[in-house]
């Protein structure tokens, strides 16, 4: 990821809120060396450099979470990783120009992001938990204290009409 991606703030985008998600998980080691060792222990452990060009680990992660947070095909993908100026740019590669920089083919994407199994998948999931506590931990506060007033009172209630 070259630069910082600006984040629309006024929508209500899913994609927004997850590339904010990956851009805080980028730049925050402790975040980044857990997800990346995951994905490492997953994906390349054991395998050669063939010299290939395939996608990284950060390209991997990206796409697989933008797949599953907009819950969309490998069609989609395809699209947004080529043409969606936000996933671009988080994927680090430039995000004005479509005809410049990186373009995805479909096998590419299908082949690497389908590595991403049901149990990484939960890891990733559970570290991206533990970062949104962090996120959003709250100052401790006194214990609530709250006050109610209720009574009871006796009712002749027919199934179904008076619920």
């Amino acid at each position: 990821m070259g630069s910082i991606v600006k984040i629309p703030t006024k929508t209500r985008s899913h994609l927004a809120a997850l590339i904010a998600a990956l851009q805080y998980i980028y730049v925050s080691p402790e975040w980044n060396e857990k997800i990346f060792s995951l994905l490492g222990e997953k994906i390349t452990k054991g395998k050669r450099a063939t010299g290939r060009s395939g996608m990284s680990l950060w390209e991997i992660f990206v796409l697989g979470q933008v797949r599953l947070c907009m819950n969309i095909s490998y069609d989609e993908l395809h699209h947004k990783a080529n043409y969606d100026t936000l996933v671009r740019g988080v994927l680090g590669v430039l995000p004005t120009d479509y005809t410049l920089g990186r373009q995805y083919e479909y096998q590419n994407i299908y082949d690497n992001v389908g590595l991403l199994d049901d149990h990484l998948l939960k890891q990733i999931n559970e570290v991206i938990v533990e970062v949104g506590h962090e996120v959003f931990k709250k100052k401790e506060q006194a214990a609530l204290r709250l006050k109610t007033d209720s009574f009871v009172v006796e009712t002749d209630t027919h199934f179904p009409t008076d619920f």
